[in-house]
């Protein structure tokens, strides 16, 4: 019955639809709020782009903190991660610009800056879609994008 339920669950969490609001739980108190710089790497399926994977440095203020890469999973530079299930997909309000998320996170420790993340929020996205129109099966790209992530504890 466990594996029943928690089958169902993480279908719920992949089927997260655009549209749906990314605010986290009132409970939620935030850790970090850091701008994520890099891009967002596709490739070619027959004639369609497909996402593969975001590759970003994260920045507090000027300093790079950490990486963010494929996972999705969070770096941060004392060695903590967290790994993130989509929950919600807002689209963007700027045209050309990857959807706001809601992730439930799962640290890979409960040390370091990440250790206590519950939960991280993509938002104020800029560029990083896949490029429109028809593509060379086989061929990949890259896409410039940013955004804010915001680290919450559960509590």
């Amino acid at each position: 019955m466990r594996i029943l339920v928690g089958l169902i669950v993480m279908l719920a969490v992949q089927a997260a639809a655009v549209g749906q609001d990314v605010t986290v739980p009132a409970e939620a108190k935030v850790l970090r709020t850091v701008e994520g710089r890099g891009v967002q790497i596709y490739r070619c399926d027959a004639s369609a782009w497909v996402f593969v994977a975001p590759e970003a440095e994260l920045f507090e203020g000027g300093s790079k903190v950490g990486t963010h890469g494929a996972g999705p999973v969070w770096i941060w530079k004392d060695g903590s991660s967290v790994k993130g299930a989509v929950v919600h997909k807002l689209a963007s309000p700027e045209a050309g610009a990857v959807p706001w998320l809601l992730l439930k996170g799962t640290p890979a420790a409960d040390a370091g800056v990440l250790g206590e993340v519950a939960w991280v929020r993509r938002w104020e996205t800029h560029g990083g879609n896949a490029p429109i129109g028809t593509c060379e099966a086989g061929k990949s790209t890259r896409v410039e994008y940013s955004a804010k992530y915001s680290f919450y504890a559960a509590k």
